[in-house]
């Protein structure tokens, strides 16, 4: 009984009737009896056994023992709830038993301690994620008007021996869309609070990716502001997560998601379930998606909404990706990302380009099927098509660029990204499988 103490650390911190930690009973023998069958009598259970495995073990216990000494404990409980005596009711199970034995109680500690142990990890777990929280930002647009705010994440890396602090957004906070006021712009206001003070800092757009690939945007502080931040470091999902959770801001507030469940994860998308209603999603793009490690994995960029709430998904960018982006910083914005389908490579794009249309066509050059892409390009959806088309001979894709639109000819105060959908063709031999000039020949 001597690690009872460090329970007591997570549990005086309860309701009234958690206090039983402390009573100091004299009989070490009925410690275990009226510890939790107090707390069962208590009403429910205490939060931090309301979570799965703890549920389940918190209530075999405290069954075991309020069935041990029913009424020593329900005296004992109420003794700490202020109530002078208790009456117990005539179905009150109240018999006199047997002291359990030797084995029982080394059962009954085994189990205790392996409770401690999972209270223990809860801890650690529940001030990583308070930690985490340092990471995420509020993004303001410039202007007067009405206007959104976005989630932002601030991650650390090293380059070249150098640790560097980066900020990251989803791209199309700064792309002028229906519905959405106040577009960000290369340059923006901050908000960070921190120790119950607000501060509001610049921040830059220093590389933005195409919100129909990536939808992912770099972001730099001044340097002097990058210590209000507890930067996040990369990381990735294992075969063995089931869960990830995600930090953010949704409807202006603090949005913490505790528990998304994994549904798929590609190359390209982690997808998870999305468990908070659409309506309350306003403003969630750029949260933080984290694993159990507390690792930054993803950058929440959207989500579905369906009639049946609980088949809405949330989709993620894996922070790989961002490693690709402080590479193209550090190389004037230079740096390709290849275009896979069916596992072949069939374009090499910038990180700052896009597939704005799809065209299959036959040996003929005479097209099979074709699309125009308004939304993020779906490399599934043309792999569906190249099956339905077992004589596609050429795939064309349009290819297109962001480019900042300057402040002088939109009148803003800072310049805001543009996208122009066609600055080159891509052609791919599918058959041959090797990339052509531009050309069917």
């Amino acid at each position: 009984m001597g690690n009872i103490g460090l329970l007591a650390l997570f549990l005086r911190q309860g309701k009234t009737y958690n206090k039983v930690m402390v009573l100091g009973l004299k009989n070490k023998q009925m410690f275990l009896g009226v510890l939790l069958a107090s707390l069962l009598l208590g009403g429910q259970s205490p939060l931090w056994a309301q979570r799965g495995g703890i549920k389940k073990m918190y209530k075999r216990a405290a069954g075991a023992a309020a069935r041990v000494y029913p009424e020593e404990s329900a005296k004992k409980a109420a003794k700490l709830m202020g109530a002078s005596s208790v009456k117990l009711p005539s179905s009150f199970p109240v018999k006199k038993q047997t002291a359990p034995s030797i084995e029982q109680l080394r059962r009954n500690l085994a189990e205790l301690e392996n409770l401690q142990k999972n209270l223990l990890e809860q801890k650690q777990f529940l001030e990583g994620q308070q930690l985490t929280r340092l990471a995420v930002f509020q993004a303001i647009a410039q202007g007067k008007g009405p206007v959104n705010t976005y989630s932002g994440t601030v991650f650390k890396t090293v380059y070249r021996g150098k640790e560097e602090v980066f900020g990251v957004i989803a791209t199309h906070a700064l792309v002028t869309q229906p519905h959405m006021p106040g577009v960000l712009g290369k340059s923006f206001r901050v908000a960070v609070v921190r120790d119950g003070q607000v501060h509001v800092i610049p921040a830059q757009v220093v590389l933005a990716t195409s919100r129909k690939l990536l939808d992912i945007a770099l972001v730099k502080f001044r340097p002097q502001d990058e210590a209000l931040f507890t930067p996040l470091r990369l990381g990735n999902l294992k075969k063995t997560d089931k869960e990830v959770y995600s930090h953010g801001f949704a409807c202006g507030l603090p949005a913490t998601l505790s528990s998304r469940v994994i549904k798929e994860v590609s190359p390209w998308m982690i997808k998870t379930s999305m468990p908070l209603p659409k309506e309350d999603r306003s403003g969630l793009c750029g949260s933080a998606v984290l694993n159990a490690r507390h690792e930054l994995v993803g950058i929440h960029t959207g989500s579905t909404a369906n009639q049946n709430p609980a088949l809405d998904t949330g989709f993620a960018v894996p922070s790989s990706f961002l490693l690709r982006l402080v590479n193209a910083y550090h190389h004037d914005g230079k740096a390709s990302l290849p275009l896979v389908l069916n596992g072949t490579r069939v374009a090499k794009l910038n990180v700052d380009e896009f597939v704005s249309g799809v065209q299959l066509l036959n040996g003929q050059g005479q097209p099979l099927w074709q699309k125009q892409i308004n939304g993020k390009f779906s490399a599934r959806q043309v792999e569906k098509q190249l099956k339905q088309f077992p004589q596609v001979r050429f795939i064309r894709l349009e290819i297109g660029k962001n480019w900042w639109k300057s402040p002088a000819l939109n009148h803003t105060e800072t310049a805001v990204l543009e996208e122009n959908p066609l600055t080159r063709t891509v052609v791919f031999d599918w058959k041959n499988k090797k990339m052509l000039d531009g050309t069917i020949n």
